[in-house]
Formats: C-alpha cells, sequence, structure tokens
C-alpha cells in the first residue's frame, strides 16, 4: 500500500454522522493494514480506541503536554509500533485555555509529512475543544513522529493536548470482546430490534 501524499486541512467539528463515517473508514483502514504487514497474525483483529500510553509511556489523557515555539519541535518522537499493531489518528483535543498549539505534522519516521494540520481554527473560538482532519496511518513496524508549532507572535510554552484515533490488534492483546453474544448480537439486530441512531446536534465543548 502506498503511502498518502501529504495532506493540508484544517482540523475542523463535524456533525455526529461524519464522525461515525471518519471512524468506520479508519477502522477499515487501519484493520487492512495489519492484515497485510503484520507478523504471522493468528485469529481475529480488533479496532479499539487510541490511548496516549499507545505512544508515550506512563501518560493519561488530560496530562500529555509539550513544548511548542515558533519552530517545529517533536511531541512524539520516533515511536516505533510493534509487528502487530497498526495506528489511524484523525483527530485532537486541546485542553488549555488559550492552548498555543498553531499546526501540527504527522508524519513518517520524521522524512515523510503525511498530513499537516492547521489548528488556527480551534483557537479562533474559545467554545470549541477538539478537531477533526483526515486520518493519517501507521503500519507495523513503523515510526510515528508528531511535531508542533506556535504561532509566531506566542512564546514557548507548554500545551495539554490529546490525540484521537484508532489502534488494530489482535484480539486478547490489550481487549478480548465476548465472542459468545455475536449469534445473539446479530439475531436481534436481523430481527430489527436495534433502532437506528437518531440524529442530535454535537455539544459544543
Amino acid at each position: 500500500m502506498a503511502q498518502p501524499a501529504p495532506i493540508l486541512t484544517s482540523a475542523a467539528e463535524m456533525i455526529p454522522q461524519q464522525i461515525t463515517g471518519l471512524r468506520q473508514t479508519a477502522a477499515q483502514v487501519v484493520m487492512q493494514l495489519l492484515r497485510q504487514r503484520g507478523g504471522n497474525l493468528q485469529g481475529k483483529i480488533i479496532c479499539r480506541d487510541l490511548q496516549f500510553s499507545d505512544l508515550l509511556a506512563g501518560t493519561v489523557r488530560g496530562v500529555n503536554s509539550g513544548t511548542v515555539s515558533s519552530t517545529y519541535v517533536s511531541l512524539i518522537a520516533n515511536v516505533t509500533l510493534p509487528v502487530n499493531q497498526a495506528v489511524a489518528i484523525f483527530g485532537i483535543v486541546l485542553y488549555d485555555a488559550a492552548p498555543t498549539i498553531d499546526a501540527i505534522k504527522f508524519q513518517l519516521g520524521g522524512a515523510q509529512t503525511m498530513g499537516w494540520i492547521n489548528i488556527g481554527p480551534l483557537q479562533g473560538d474559545n467554545r470549541i475543544a477538539r478537531g477533526y482532519h483526515e486520518p493519517v496511518y501507521w503500519g507495523p513496524q513503523e515510526i510515528i513522529q508528531i511535531q508542533a508549532v506556535s504561532s509566531t507572535s506566542q512564546s514557548a510554552g507548554n500545551i495539554t493536548f490529546d490525540l484521537l484515533g484508532l489502534v488494530a490488534e489482535p484480539t486478547g492483546l490489550n481487549v478480548a470482546p465476548r465472542e459468545d453474544l455475536d449469534d445473539l448480537i446479530a439475531a436481534v439486530k436481523s430481527a430489527g430490534m436495534i433502532s437506528p441512531p437518531v440524529a442530535v446536534p454535537m455539544a459544543i465543548n
């Protein structure tokens, strides 16, 4: 699978149906990426939410901080994925009251910029805390590097953030869904007993 051409896009709010579509696309791609490039995988592949501990050991949501300045500096540097995982990232959450981050780059090993995302629109409206963008992907044993820069009018400082994404991995590695309920769930769905989701306005953070 060829790596995608560089993407330059603005992070933006999305309605729930768009977010669902984005996650579904990312899940399908990242699972296929793992199936094609992972080493001797046995059994099912599942997709779960990305945790910051997948990228930085010992970190938790809301306390991941990094220093940014008016030049690009690494937030996540040279994280090599294991042979049994693939990752997709498609959003960012900013926790600071006045975020200093202006743009973010997603790189493959520091040599290829796969995504170049303008975060400025998030800072332009203090009601908005998260943004979504075209997914970027890393396959097994590929190196994740994420860089950020602040506006030239801002001094260097720490940012507190989170990344929205998915991890594909073999079932049982970290998550083991209940397969004994598969037939029951399928029967309920086929009988039409599960109502379709109702579209509601997305809350503004």
